[in-house]
Order: C-alpha cells, then structure tokens, then sequence
C-alpha cells in the first residue's frame, strides 16, 4: 500500500479499512454521531454473520446519547449472534464512547489511556409539558446507565462501585469524572490495562 495525496490517500484508507474488516477490527475514532453509528451499525451487522470475536478500537471525545445508544444495540446484536465483542481504549474514551466500552464483553485500556464518565445533558426548548417529558427521559437513561454501570463493574461484591446508588450520584452531574488505568481497575470499569 502507498501512502500518498489526494485518490492514492483514499485509495490506501478504503484499503486499510478493508483489511482491518477481515481483521474483524472497528473503529470508533471520532465524534459520537448519526455517520459512525450507521457505519459501526453496518459493520456489526456483516461481522456478526461469523461467531468470531470483532475487536473495536475507541478514541473519542463521546457525542450524542441517542447515537450511542445505537452503537450499544449494535454491540448487543453482534453478542446475541455469539460474537465477543472486545473494546479496546487508545487515548481516551469519553462520555458516550465510555457507555460503548461498558457495552464490550471484555474492556481494556491502554497504559496511558484515560476514561471519562459524566451524566446526560439536554437541551429543552418548550413549555413545562416539555421540560418535564425531558426530565422523565434524562432520569430513565441515567437509571438504566446506573444500573448497566453497577452490573458490569468488575469490583468486589461489596464495593459501592457494584452499587446503582453510587453511579447515579455520578450521573445525575455533567461535571466530568476522569479515570486513569489504575482508577478504571479499581472501579471495575475496564478488565485489564494493555
């Protein structure tokens, strides 16, 4: 493969990626968006026809909740289907790409790689029948995050980390909790640092 400008540039990207396909590697490198979540969605969907693990690369700032929740069920496809799915941090995973890493059957993080958790922000334009219907969804989706959160932490049975009540304390703010390696394991929140 060259590297090189303009269609040879391009040319090697659709090659690279056509080979990281076969390789069963994705890639969530950007904003959490409608685009990555339709491309991942199509890339879960035709790798999940093979009971093998897909193996997804995260370095993002996050994005939109409703995108994540896509790539979410995506994930969750490709495991009904028999696949593991191993997220695997470079860099930083936050926000809503932190939600897709809980997603991943096995989590790992690289040594210098950080995490970020925060709650759901909205932005409500309306009358008070609208506030409200935003508030009943923003508590569900922090409820359900909580719970997702407390399940997959791998700390000890008694850790307030194994607890909802802890993780909705974290979520009920946007103020952004930043986790390194060492804090991630303690948390329970990546299986191993790479």
């Amino acid at each position: 493969m060259e590297f090189g400008l303009g269609e040879k540039s391009s040319s090697y990207r659709d090659k690279l990626q056509t080979e990281m396909l076969k390789r069963r590697v994705l890639f969530l490198d950007e904003f959490v968006g409608p685009d990555i979540a339709t491309t991942l969605n199509q890339e879960f969907t035709l790798l999940a026809e093979t009971p093998e693990p897909i193996f997804i690369r995260i370095s993002s700032n996050g994005g939109s909740v409703d995108s994540q929740m896509a790539i979410v069920d995506s994930i969750q496809h490709a495991q009904r289907c028999g696949c593991k799915v191993v997220g695997i941090v470079y860099g930083h995973s936050m926000s809503a790409a932190f939600n897709i890493l809980q997603a991943c059957d096995v989590r790992k993080m690289g040594s210098s790689a950080i995490l970020m958790v925060h709650g759901i922000t909205a932005w409500t334009v309306g009358d008070l029948r609208d506030i409200n219907a935003e508030q009943k969804l923003l508590a569900r989706w922090h409820k359900e995050q909580a719970q997702l959160l407390a399940d997959r932490s791998t700390a000890p049975a008694d850790s307030k980390y194994k607890t909802v009540e802890f993780w909705l304390t974290i979520l009920e703010s946007n103020t952004p909790v930043y986790l390194f390696p060492d804090e991630a394991l303690e948390w329970g929140v990546v299986d191993e640092v790479v």
